[in-house]
């Protein structure tokens, strides 16, 4: 048995048992692991399994055509909304998907949260994520190449005339030369990448980006100071992870804009709260995933990937 303290929060774990647990002892929360899976106990002594909202895990296609089906392990006993699924594709789609994970039943994978797949947005040996959002799977990945078909289309040259540069009349944007030419690559301003580039080093209270909340890396590179992160209300289409890559004696926090509510490793949080890590270590990190949760309404899902985070 080991015990630890977060942010605020006292945690302790347990090793393996062979049955689910019964109440606890003491008024603080327990994780269990069993022989039947992992247990979560609150501290009014309710256990429940452990199936929601977490990344299930890694399983490859045993299905065929556009019915893919994995078996995982551990196995979720039900299918319930958050829960995350990788898997590799056996075969390309043809239209309309379906994924049936442990035999809990075939659900459809749509793109774009409600949009049925189109031939070849799966190819054979990708590696596909999918989340559950209750009634089907959302798929998160990237879509496969489509190849177009048909007649091949022939372009004939245009004949070339190079005009004469100068300094246009008040209002002309003919024939003008560029002040600034972009180079390809590097990070510093007017580079073709940092126009492009969405991730960024937070060192100092900040607060996110829609762009960095889009497929961004934030890291806390170089960080000195206490630093809180404030997250901006989930969105279509939001997922980001944060990486540190600094130790260093001063917290790190993601902060939920107002009081929003997250959901922390399957586990909804109180309106408002934060989630932290007490000194910042390198490798600690958190995958940021939004969830849609009603017809225009979206819920950040954290998953913790590594370190010893906590919520407060």
């Amino acid at each position: 048995m080991g015990a630890g303290t977060g942010i605020g929060t006292t945690y302790t774990t347990y090793k393996e048992r062979t049955a689910a647990p019964s109440t606890p002892a003491a008024t603080y929360d327990r994780l269990y692991f069993t022989s039947a899976g992992p247990y979560y106990v609150n501290s009014a002594g309710t256990a429940s399994p452990i199936t929601s909202g977490f990344v299930a895990g890694y399983a490859a296609d045993a299905g065929a055509n556009d019915a893919y089906a994995v078996t995982l392990s551990p196995a979720p006993a039900a299918l319930t909304a958050g829960l995350v699924v990788h898997f590799k594709a056996n075969t390309a789609n043809t239209g309309n998907a379906t994924l049936n994970v442990n035999g809990l039943g075939a659900k459809n994978i749509l793109k774009n949260h409600d949009q049925t797949l189109s031939d070849g947005d799966i190819e054979a040996g990708q590696i596909v994520t999918v989340v559950y959002d209750g009634t089907q799977f959302q798929m998160q990945s990237q879509r496969g190449l489509t190849t177009g078909t048909g007649a091949e289309v022939h372009a004939t040259s245009p004949t070339l005339v190079t005009p004469a540069l100068g300094t246009p009349a008040s209002g002309d944007l003919q024939n003008c030369s560029l002040a600034v030419a972009p180079a390809i690559g590097g990070t510093t301003a007017n580079t073709i990448r940092s126009l492009l580039d969405e991730d960024a080093e937070i060192t100092a209270d900040a607060t996110l980006t829609a762009n960095q909340c889009s497929g961004g890396l934030i890291s806390n590179y170089n960080q000195s100071l206490d630093c809180t992160v404030t997250v901006p209300t989930a969105f279509a289409g939001g997922n980001f992870i944060v990486a540190l890559s600094t130790a260093v004696a001063n917290y790190y926090r993601l902060d939920p804009t107002g009081t929003e509510v997250w959901v922390w490793d399957g586990v909804a949080q109180a309106g408002g709260k934060y989630i932290g890590i007490a000194n910042a270590t390198v490798g600690a990190a958190l995958q940021f995933i939004a969830v849609q949760t009603g017809a225009s309404a979206w819920t950040w899902h954290v998953y913790t990937v590594a370190g010893s985070w906590a919520v407060e």
